[in-house]
């Protein structure tokens, strides 16, 4: 195996330990302050989620969304709404 070939591998499986971004989905349980419910068992609140201003305005209770978990886990983006 070449050098080359060695430090992909060595990269790809970097990358795949260490989750760089993972796509989640949640419900909104409360409108202010924001918060979050993921998989029934973690809640996220306005300090940990990055919402866009055009979603931001049109959350309400029970709203369905898709978030993105930034590298480390420390901030979710809300990217999304899933219609109803």
């Amino acid at each position: 195996m070449s050098i080359n070939d060695q430090v992909k591998k060595i990269v790809k499986e970097y990358l795949s330990s260490i989750q760089p971004v993972a796509v989640m989905y949640g419900t909104v349980t409360n409108v202010n302050p924001l918060e979050v419910n993921v998989d029934q068992r973690l809640t996220f609140s306005a300090d940990f989620l990055v919402v866009p201003e055009h979603i931001g305005s049109s959350l309400e209770l029970g709203s369905k969304l898709i978030l993105l978990r930034a590298a480390g886990g420390e901030k979710y983006v809300v990217i999304g709404r899933l219609g109803e």
